[in-house]
Order: C-alpha cells, then structure tokens, then sequence
C-alpha cells in the first residue's frame, strides 16, 4: 500500500514466467483474503527495528528510513498520518474484500512487465488470463483533508498542500483580521490551489457584495501567483451576544428583529452543505 495506489510486485526468473502470470492474475481478479493476512500486514506496518548490543540497526532499517521520509517530506501534509494499531483493530477480511471489489478494476490499473521477454507472447497471455474482467462503475473518489484551526497552521507550511480552503466569519463587512494576516503570510506558490469560504448572518445585515467581502482572498492569490478557485459564501447564524448591538445598529423594532433571527435560526441546513459540497466538488475536479 502506498499513499495513493496499491502496488502487486512478482519478481520471477524467466522460465517460470506463465506460472507467475497465474498467481499474478489470481492475486489480482480474486485474492484470498483472510483474518490471518489482515494480521500479517499488522506485523509488518508495525514491527519494531532491532539493535545490536552496540546500538546498530539490525533489522527494520527500510521501515525507520521510509519512517524518517516521511517526517521530512510529510511534515503539514495529509499524508503525514501514519498506520496504528487500532487501524488494524477496526479492519476485517469483509472491509478488505469491500475494497477489492471498489477498486481493484482493469480501468483503474496499470499492468507493467519487464525483463528477458517476449512483449508480443507475454500481451497475449495477459489477454487471455484477464479476458472476462471487465471495466465497472468506480466508487467517487474521496479526496484526503486536514481540517486545521488557522491558530495552528504556519502560513509557510501550505506549500505542502495541493489545494487550499481558507474559511473566515463576515465582521463588520469584512472577513476576520486574524484570516487577512494569514493570507498575508502565505508564500508564494505556483502549484497551489487556493478557495475561500465566507459564512455570514444574511438578512440582518443591508443588501451586501459578497464578491467584494471575498475580495482579500483573490487579491492574496493574484499577489503570490496561487491559482484562486472563488469563494463560497453560506448562511450562518449571528452570536447571541451581538443581537441587541446589531439590532440598533439596523434601527429595527423587536417584531423586526425576531423576524430576522427566525431567517437565520436552522443555518447551515442540507441545501447550504449540499452547495458547499458542489463547491468543493467543482475546486477539486
């Protein structure tokens, strides 16, 4: 299992070839999947490296090394999240064999076979052994996230990141002095992908140009060369304790005001997380 793929490898000297290609076939199309293999991965994914008495690494040293990789190349990423044991504890043959049959499809693969062979013979054989599996429906791809409170995240890790949401509350017309010193921070960045998200109170506030409130996160990204995919903006619900001040600010009456709060009372609903799902849909698409 790597991040993204699932890799099967046979490395077979030449003559035994066509016997490899059957195991190869069977592995792929119908594996066998039992409780004791979903035990084995356990051991491998979490087995300790092994010193001598010297404190030299002995045993496990891919596993430290890809380890270490990981902590450098991963630092801030979504992938930085590594297997535990209660990954494991929470996995059975049944969730295996899900997958599997998600997956594992002749359009969602890539067979490669080198080596002293005959290209011809050996496209043939695959042929043949892979003849009545057909390409299906694949399941909508799930796409990694972090969910990160901006308190926590350093501007300059974002360039680890492919794509970007940067979420901020309507204040005062203006999205939140702490996100506009964020995106101030950010460096600049040809790779990534940049959306913004605006939750605001709605009625209680005059008609307002939401293209202007999301303005700070397209002019962070025309300044830094980040690719801006727009700005979402949904319905929230005002604090309880800014009622009273924004209710005069407005000069409304109380059957004004209670009119108002009914409005925002039950946001964000299905139709504004359904939206927001389209959003991120047509972002990462």
């Amino acid at each position: 299992m790597h991040d993204e793929w699932t890799e099967i490898t046979l490395n077979v000297p030449t003559e035994d070839l066509e016997e490899a290609l059957d195991l190869f076939a069977g592995k792929l199309a119908s594996p066998v999947i039992r409780q004791d293999n979903i035990e084995g991965a356990r051991r491998a994914a979490m087995g300790d490296a092994a010193v001598d008495d010297d404190g030299v690494l002995v045993n496990g040293s891919l596993s430290v090394a890809v380890d270490k990789f990981r902590d450098i190349v991963y630092v801030e990423s979504p992938y930085e999240r590594v297997f535990s044991e209660s990954d494991f504890d929470a996995l059975s043959p049944a969730d295996v064999e899900q997958f599997h049959q998600s997956y594992f499809a002749p359009n969602n693969m890539t067979i490669a076979v080198s080596g002293d062979i005959d290209e011809d013979a050996v496209r043939e054989s695959l042929r043949n052994r892979f003849a009545d599996w057909t390409p299906q429906e694949l399941p909508e791809r799930q796409n990694e996230a972090a969910l990160k409170n901006m308190t926590e995240l350093d501007p300059g890790a974002l360039s680890a990141y492919d794509v970007v949401f940067v979420g901020s509350p309507i204040h005062a017309a203006n999205i939140a002095k702490e996100v506009g010193e964020f995106l101030g921070g950010i460096p600049e960045s040809s790779n990534l992908k940049l959306a913004g998200f605006i939750t605001h109170a709605g009625a209680v506030y005059p008609p307002q140009d939401l293209e202007a409130m999301a303005q700070p996160f397209s002019n962070a990204c025309q300044e830094k060369g980040i690719d801006y995919k727009g700005c979402f903006n949904c319905q929230g619900y005002l604090g309880d304790f800014m009622h009273e001040a924004v209710q005069k600010m407005q000069n409304l009456t109380d059957d004004e005001w209670a009119e108002n709060v009914k409005q925002m009372t039950g946001h964000p609903d299905a139709d504004d997380e359904a939206n927001a799902k389209a959003f991120a849909k047509s972002v990462l698409s």
